[in-house]
């Protein structure tokens, strides 16, 4: 009796090699991997300080209870950055949190100096911030995605929106 048709292993074998050069033929490679995962990196963190710099700028309420400021916690070699409400009741200095994501912060730097960690207060109303108590004006630090490409960052305390430039 003769059969007509594939074996379910032929077909396999089909899928994967157009697979394999649908990547060859899209240029995907590695270098386009770190990319995007760096680019995604940049996106996530950016996205989050937009986050912490308009709630400061136009309310002083997190969960209906008033709060003096945000401040962020910045560690070199940590996967996550650190937040957590200022106020004077318990319910507000309870509101903290972490933004965990898939990179490391390196070269944490602050007017030309290395540091191990920077904190960052912002204040209600105000587009400006603190950073290490006012004994920086300018933060800049890099977030290495798991890969090889950072995404670089810098702060500056008149102006405390996180901006993103080419790292060096």
């Amino acid at each position: 009796m003769k059969k007509n048709g594939f074996t379910l292993v032929e077909m396999l074998v089909v899928i994967v090699i157009i697979g394999i050069l649908m990547l060859i033929g899209l240029g995907l490679n590695w270098s386009s991997l770190e990319q995007i995962k760096a680019k995604s990196a940049r996106e996530e963190l950016t996205t989050f300080f937009d986050a912490i710099f308009l709630q400061i700028n136009v309310s002083n309420y997190e969960h209906q209870k008033v709060y003096t400021g945000i401040e962020l916690m910045l560690s070199g070699g940590d996967s996550k950055l650190s937040y957590h409400y200022l106020g004077d009741s318990p319910e507000v200095q309870s509101q903290s949190g972490d933004l965990v994501g898939n990179f490391t912060i390196t070269g944490l730097t602050g007017d030309t100096l290395t540091l191990d960690s920077a904190k960052i207060r912002y204040q209600p109303f105000s587009p400006s911030c603190e950073i290490n108590e006012g004994n920086v004006s300018s933060l800049s630090f890099s977030v290495r995605p798991k890969g090889k490409q950072d995404a670089c960052f810098k702060l500056e305390s008149q102006y405390c929106k996180l901006q993103p430039v080419a790292c060096n």
